[in-house]
């Protein structure tokens, strides 16, 4: 499968998809420093918004689980652009006939695909919670929007990353296999859209490590279950 994956990036430009993750790390940052400097806005130029969400952005703990939730969102739809280039470009396009008829079973072709897809996800995310994290921390303590972060703020911080990068690679995979039984690279779209809109409310009302471990594995038993119907799917597609 290494040399299946390493064929892969060799015919595939991935220049606009790592620009569209820096651009995504730049719009985390945006967010960390937008949120983090509410408090300080609000305190100045009179009330902005409540005070129970203003404490929320006023701590770390509540202000890494919204830029978490934020990023889960960001990284699904971005999972999903490269399911329906990796996958529902090649097997629904002028491409599957070529594809089909390569001296690979389809499976490990298929398994290539997904793979690649899923770990460019967790390791874009990764980065991008990590660099954005990283680059606001000197910020915030700069101008006192926050105190300094103790290592068990970062320990979370570290967990919600992994389960967001998860997460993301999960609803990346599920919305493939939605939008390659629709044969629509925009079904596949609406779908990552409509599923971490549902992610992201669930973990707004249990802000807690705990639930997004919960639906963080629940997602992945669910991928798992879409990458064996795909998998399926393709290897009883008929070359016409």
């Amino acid at each position: 499968m290494p040399k299946l994956i390493e064929l892969e990036l060799r015919r595939t430009r991935l220049r606009p998809y790592l620009m569209g993750a820096a651009i995504l790390t730049a719009a985390i940052l945006g967010f960390y420093l937008l949120m983090g400097a509410m408090p300080s806005l609000s305190a100045s130029q009179g009330e902005i918004m409540p005070d129970a969400d203003l404490a929320m952005f006023g701590a770390w703990p509540g202000l890494i689980h919204m830029i978490s939730i934020i990023a889960m969102a960001c990284f699904s739809v971005f999972s999903a652009v490269l399911g329906a280039r990796f996958v529902i470009a090649d097997y629904t396009g002028g491409r599957a006939v070529l594809l089909l008829s390569y001296p690979v079973p389809r499976r490990r072709v298929l398994r290539a695909k997904c793979t690649l897809t899923a770990g460019l996800t967790v390791l874009c995310c990764l980065i991008a919670c990590v660099v954005s994290l990283a680059l606001f921390v000197p910020v915030a303590l700069l101008f006192g929007w926050l105190g300094a972060p103790t290592g068990a703020i970062l320990q979370t911080a570290v967990f919600m990353t992994l389960c967001m990068s998860i997460l993301s690679a999960a609803i990346g995979l599920i919305s493939t296999c939605i939008g390659f039984a629709k044969r629509s690279l925009v079904a596949a779209v609406v779908a990552a859209v409509i599923l971490s809109s549902v992610g992201s409310n669930i973990f707004a009302l249990a802000a807690s490590p705990a639930a997004m471990l919960l639906l963080s594995v629940l997602a992945t038993a669910v991928a798992a279950v879409c990458y064996f119907s795909l998998a399926r799917a393709v290897t009883n597609m008929e070359v016409l």
